[in-house]
């Protein structure tokens, strides 16, 4: 089309130009009467190449015109009709899609628990959508391809799409007559893991555990049975227990757990962890010359004087009472670092994900409720906890919020209310592992005096992992 038109336009030049006379004189054309009948004729010319230009406009005929977007709508009117840049559209970018290729799974055994390990490997698809333009005067032939078939081939079926074929780079081409678009991509596959409890491989320790506070929970409504006392009157220390408590089989264990001191009321919870030394929150500190209360199974309240304290570790401090308190207040006992293997728990997150320890903990409240969240993983220094799993527990479940602090968090076994940690952070609650500092709080208990250490939780019945 742009050759004809360069000719026409030549031509149209060469009949509008001067006329040389035959004697060799060059002379105007309207000077003489031999030029008056070459211009003549280049009129008969230019009227003729004039009529070809029209009959080429009324034949509609489109233009292919290369440049512009890859989305470019009509761009111009150009003899009669329009033309467009391409004549396909394709879309900016590929779009990863990640497939599953399948899961194999299985059962194994870890420590004390039976695990059910599911293993799922993801490769990736991708989608480049392309759309051939319509109207166009003959069809035009798309074509897809692949630098690397080895990585990414084009689909037979699916248009737009190319599958994976294994891990590697590749240019994936869409081309036809008129255009080539392509792009670079890289095939990728990731291969992962989820674990779930089982059941138990022997009879642990943690497993005697679940099954006491499962057993406990079962049938019970958090609505009337988690609130410890159904009675409290601070000033005239008045206090009636819950005989519905979940957890009444261990209403003797748990009279370690202050209700009230005359700092804080309810808050800035203190728990007995010998007949004289009490456990608290740094941060939400007991002070000498408070007085902290505990109440016995029959509802008799019973009142000590903090006479000194002893900071141990990071947020946990050791109070001193003015004397023991009689033996119808229990206190908390702890897990031995040498009792681990008894009852072994996850170290680390990473651990945990590997090895789930879905052990259900009882954990005090500002308000003496006795809620139920769920154990996770202790590191050296930190005890962590999740939301329950188990749909029971999780009725009992209530979030740990500001005014906690101090709190004492149980594991219940062999009639003891075991502490694990006291809270300083929300939620299903964390704190600093009495386990880990253990040392460091029987020192603090040394130098209070007072004649006590930590007692350990008796685990000789269980065997170890």
């Amino acid at each position: 089309m742009r050759l004809l038109l360069s000719i026409l336009a030549v031509a149209g030049l060469a009949a509008c130009s001067t006329t040389r006379l035959p004697n060799g004189c060059v002379v105007d054309a309207f000077s003489h009467r031999y030029a008056e009948d070459a211009a003549a004729r280049r009129g008969q010319i230019v009227a003729i190449l004039l009529a070809l230009c029209l009959l080429l406009s009324l034949t509609g005929m489109e233009a292919q015109v290369n440049g512009g977007t890859i989305a470019g709508e009509r761009t111009g009117f150009l003899y009669g009709g329009y033309y467009r840049p391409f004549w396909f559209s394709v879309d900016a970018t590929p779009i990863t899609v990640w497939r599953n290729t399948g899961t194999t799974g299985g059962l194994v055994v870890y420590r004390d628990r039976i695990n059910n390990v599911a293993t799922s490997t993801r490769v990736t698809d991708f989608t480049w959508g392309y759309a051939v333009e319509t109207g166009r005067p003959s069809t035009e032939t798309v074509t897809l391809t692949s630098s690397n078939t080895t990585a990414i081939v084009p689909s037979s079926t699916v248009p737009g799409l190319w599958t994976y074929t294994g891990t590697g780079a590749a240019t994936l081409t869409i081309s036809s007559t008129s255009r080539t678009v392509d792009t670079s991509v890289t095939a990728l596959s990731t291969t992962g893991s989820t674990v779930t409890f089982s059941s138990f491989s022997g009879s642990s320790a943690a497993q005697a555990s679940i099954t006491l506070v499962d057993g406990m929970l079962a049938g019970k409504n958090p609505a009337t049975q988690r609130a410890v006392f159904t009675t409290q009157n601070h000033a005239t220390a008045t206090y009636v227990r819950n005989p519905s408590l979940w957890a009444v089989d261990y209403v003797q264990a748990l009279t370690c757990a202050s209700p009230w001191n005359s700092m804080g009321a309810g808050q800035r919870a203190g728990t007995l962890i010998s007949p004289r030394h009490i456990i608290f929150a740094q941060h939400f500190p007991l002070t000498p010359g408070c007085t902290i209360r505990f109440v016995t199974t029959g509802n008799v309240a019973v009142d000590r004087t903090v006479t000194a304290t002893q900071f141990a570790a990071g947020d946990l401090t050791v109070g001193l009472l003015d004397s023991d308190v009689p033996g119808t207040i229990s206190f908390a006992r702890y897990i031995a670092a040498a009792d681990y293997a008894k009852l072994p728990w996850p170290v680390t997150g990473t651990e945990e994900a590997t090895y789930p320890w879905p052990v259900p903990l009882a954990g005090f409240d500002q308000e003496e409720k006795c809620s139920v969240t769920q154990a996770r993983f202790c590191d050296s220094t930190t005890w962590h906890n999740e939301i329950p799993t188990e749909a029971q527990r999780l009725e009992f479940y209530e979030a740990i919020i500001s005014g906690d602090s101090g709190n004492p968090c149980f594991l219940l076994l062999g009639g003891q209310a075991t502490i694990v940690t006291i809270w300083t952070q929300g939620g299903p609650g964390s704190g600093l592992s009495i386990t880990g500092y253990a040392t460091q709080i029987n020192a603090a208990m040394t130098a209070l005096g007072g004649g006590y250490q930590l007692t350990a939780l008796d685990l000789s019945a269980y065997p170890s992992f």
